[in-house]
């Protein structure tokens, strides 16, 4: 997995919303026996865009797959890294819009 934004506009690493993301993702991948990086994603996103509208400016990149092969006509993903980012997009959301969110889903 990796975490990161757009060239374009990065972030520090020690901004407390990339912190909060790190410390969730890492405790993710740890627990599915997964490796954890983080970089900078080198195809293009929406993340400049999204930074200048959004309060704070902060864009966190989270997604199943390989880098190498998003948005290409070889793009695929494993079912595995699909079930792995579900958990992941509903553990964000816990960490940073309330603790109960989502607990009764499967």
């Amino acid at each position: 997995v990796d975490l990161g934004v757009g060239r374009q506009h990065p972030r520090p690493a020690d901004h407390p919303d990339v912190e909060t993301a790190r410390a969730v993702l890492q405790q993710l991948m740890a627990d599915a026996g997964e490796g954890y990086g983080e970089d900078y994603w080198w195809f293009g996103t929406d993340a400049p865009h999204l930074a200048r509208t959004t309060t704070g400016g902060v864009v966190i990149g989270f997604g199943p797959g390989e880098e190498e092969l998003a948005h290409t006509t070889r793009e695929s993903v494993p079912l595995r890294h699909l079930g792995l980012a579900r958990q992941g997009y509903a553990a964000l959301l816990r960490a940073f819009l309330g603790h109960n969110l989502g607990q009764g889903a499967g």
